[in-house]
């Protein structure tokens, strides 16, 4: 492999040092990081490039569901629409397009632009009755329906709700076509089957993507109600027999709360990582865990009534019992846990039986280096920022929902929650502020594309990524320009246990790092979303060139 010395403004992202002159690349590891004669004496006679523009670590993507690339590639995407009728006037025109599909899928509606019904089977039936239509929500916590697809999937007025999750119905107890949290899993049978080659055609699409964006280190928590994760995780292994996967993934399986004691979850999730145990690129790390739903739905649970539907506090996917037993169990199967939690009870639930099973695995084999996480904690309050600190839990963040989005803080956030929480939700300065190691993440598709820049704004501004100057939301938890780009890179690469070979560019480390165009500590502030990745490198290989 080539050996250079890279010379420019280049930012380690490594506290002790955040800026060097140089770094030495020999056999993609970095062997010198720090001024240009020392590099020179780490590689003799090696190259010197110099580059314009910024340098700084491959980025880690904390949470995105990569393979659930085949909504894009697939099915109709009906992301970024603002009414219903556009939504329909696209799903007519894929079916008009696509007339040899037998199974019409798609995703990206959102539910704050429906009516207090939400959407319904006689919509969608309107530009299609004789084929199963399936519309994923853009949170991936809902599906809509069409007749046919309800039919296929055996729903009826009979058809009891399951264990933390709702078939929506209308005043006389029919089906309406709106599928909650764990319902969803009814809509298997009108779903079209989808292969190992489904997956890695997916897996290369994102990868591409990414790569355009910076990402060189990505988290994905595999979920989907078809429950393939053994053929998805295969997808990976295919992709890095063929040596075609650039991209370190570490993959995480869902366990749900309808699994009862997870006992056939955590046998397969055994066999994965038995499987990908001596694979460079793919690895299966993560048992991964809902607690609640989203504030949309109604199904995240929280602590205090909802401000629209007093008595309501949503509800939990798992009981306390079953959510402690989950957890110690998959600490002593050597598994890390990675939870999303949205309501502020919710993250009572996780934090509490993170507290319950690192104590116990402690008792048994003495204290661990545990890298359990919360994701997304839209809802945190003040005393429990201190308790995920002392339990040393990573706050896996998602700044790009960190602002006055009109669609969802206006139409349903602060309707829902009230003022008063919907103003202080997101933290992410509250989490520093005790120590806390934060990443950041899409949960991609959710957020398409992953634009990184847009995180790096957000996280420093708390305001859309535009020409047009808002308030922030939040203002106390915008943080530092350095702060963010750790969070970035080196917080990103301890949540998923690569921080003694990424995250930093410093001497023995990986050469996975990006450049940028502009030095995002030489522009306004507001900016930042300007940003663009010029190249992006892995094991000192250029493996994205913008031109």
């Amino acid at each position: 492999m080539k050996e250079y010395i890279l010379q420019g403004k280049i930012f380690t992202a490594d506290r002790e040092k955040l800026f060097v002159e140089a770094i030495a690349v020999k056999d993609g590891k970095i062997v010198c990081s720090g001024s240009l004669e020392n590099a020179k004496i780490a590689l003799p006679g090696a190259e010197v490039i110099k580059k314009d523009g910024f340098i700084m670590p491959g980025i880690t993507e904390g949470h995105a569901h990569v393979t659930q690339s085949t909504e894009l590639l697939s099915g109709c995407d009906i992301y970024h629409i603002d009414t219903v009728e556009k939504y329909l006037e696209k799903i007519k025109t894929f079916i008009n397009e696509n007339p040899d599909d037998k199974y019409v899928m798609g995703a990206g509606y959102d539910n704050g632009v429906f009516d207090e019904n939400g959407p319904t089977a006689r919509m969608l039936d309107s530009v299609c009755a004789d084929k199963p239509v399936v519309m994923m929500a853009s949170d991936h916590h809902s599906r809509w329906m069409n007749t046919k697809a309800l039919e296929m999937s055996g729903i009826t007025k009979d058809t009891p709700n399951p264990f933390s999750g709702e078939i929506v119905r209308d005043k006389n107890g029919n089906a309406t076509g709106w599928l909650k949290e764990a319902a969803m899993s009814y809509s298997v049978p009108a779903l079209c089957p989808l292969t190992v080659d489904d997956y890695c055609e997916a897996i290369l699409f994102y990868q591409d993507i990414a790569l355009s964006y910076g990402i060189t280190n990505v988290f994905e928590p595999m979920y989907d109600c078809r429950r393939d994760y053994f053929v998805r995780a295969m997808a990976y292994k295919k992709l890095e027999d063929e040596g075609k996967l650039k991209l370190n993934v570490t993959l995480g399986y869902t366990i749900e709360g309808s699994d009862g004691d997870g006992a056939k979850c955590f046998a397969e999730m055994e066999k994965i990582r038995d499987i990908l145990k001596g694979y460079k690129k793919v690895r299966l790390t993560t048992t991964k865990m809902f607690v609640d739903g989203v504030i949309e739905c109604h199904t995240a649970y929280l602590r205090d009534d909802y401000a629209d539907a007093p008595g309501d506090r949503g509800y939990p996917i798992y009981t306390r019992e079953q959510m402690k037993n989950l957890c110690v169990e998959s600490l002593e199967r050597g598994f890390d846990i990675h939870t999303h939690v949205i309501g502020d009870a919710a993250s009572d639930m996780a934090i509490d039986s993170y507290e319950y099973a690192q104590n116990k695995y402690s008792e048994k084999h003495g204290r661990a280096d545990f890298r359990n996480a919360l994701t997304h904690v839209q809802i945190i309050r003040p005393d429990q920022f201190d308790r995920i600190a002392d339990n040393k839990i990573i706050a896996v963040t998602n700044p790009y929902w960190h602002f006055f989005d009109p669609v969802y803080y206006d139409e349903l956030e602060k309707p829902f929650l009230g003022a008063e929480r919907a103003a202080r939700e997101y933290p992410m300065n509250s989490f520093l502020k005790r120590g806390t190691v934060i990443s950041q993440a899409t949960d991609y598709p959710v957020t398409f594309p992953p634009k990184t820049m847009d995180s790096l704004h957000l996280m420093v501004n708390r305001t859309s990524p535009s020409e047009d100057q808002l308030d922030p939301l939040g203002a106390d938890e915008r943080i530092s320009i350095d702060d963010a780009l750790i969070a970035l890179t080196y917080g990103g690469a301890y949540q998923t246990r690569f921080e003694k070979s990424k995250g930093t560019l410093t001497e023995g480390k990986d050469a996975d790092f990006i450049v940028l165009d502009i030095n995002p500590y030489e522009t306004e502030k507001h900016d930042l979303w300007k940003c663009k990745i010029n190249r992006t490198y892995i094991l000192g290989e250029c493996v994205y060139n913008r031109g």
